[in-house]
């Protein structure tokens, strides 16, 4: 199998499950992997590993993002897009750069290369934008 490109194996999961490739993208240690790469290309070692099937809802979430001056603003994605695209919108709506802060959903730090659908963020979550210095260390706000 691992000369088959992702793109086989989903005629494959079609043929003996019947779910259209177009339904869902496979993911491999929390990155989206392409139709035409092949199982060789991730360079998985051991005997076992897993790759995430997720579906592709095209459902647009709302998500609330509080900034580190208390206000919150609202911002709208697909759950299928990654922790950074959500950092993009918000980068456009705020003008802070999104390499300069990171979000948590609770205690939880939401790494960019992970999906939303990954961490199964609800509707409405309220997300906490909090800043990072250069060394990727946390600047602390003091939130109630």
């Amino acid at each position: 199998m691992t000369f088959y490109s992702f793109h086989r194996i989903k005629g494959i999961i079609q043929s003996k499950v019947g779910i259209h490739p177009h339904e869902y993208s496979l993911y491999y240690s929390g990155k989206h992997v392409p139709d035409f790469q092949y199982v060789a290309s991730l360079n998985i070692e051991g005997a076992e590993a897993t790759i995430q099937m997720i579906a592709n809802r095209n459902d647009n979430l709302s998500f609330l993002v509080e900034t580190p001056t208390q206000n919150t603003i609202e911002v709208e994605v697909k759950c299928n897009h990654t922790v950074l695209t959500l950092k993009n919108v918000v980068e456009s709506m705020t003008n802070c750069p999104s390499e300069d802060w990171d979000l948590f959903s609770g205690s939880t730090r939401l790494w960019n290369a992970k999906t939303l659908a990954y961490y199964e963020i609800k509707e409405n979550e309220i997300l906490k934008m909090l800043l990072i210095d250069r060394y990727r260390r946390l600047i602390l706000w003091a939130y109630n």
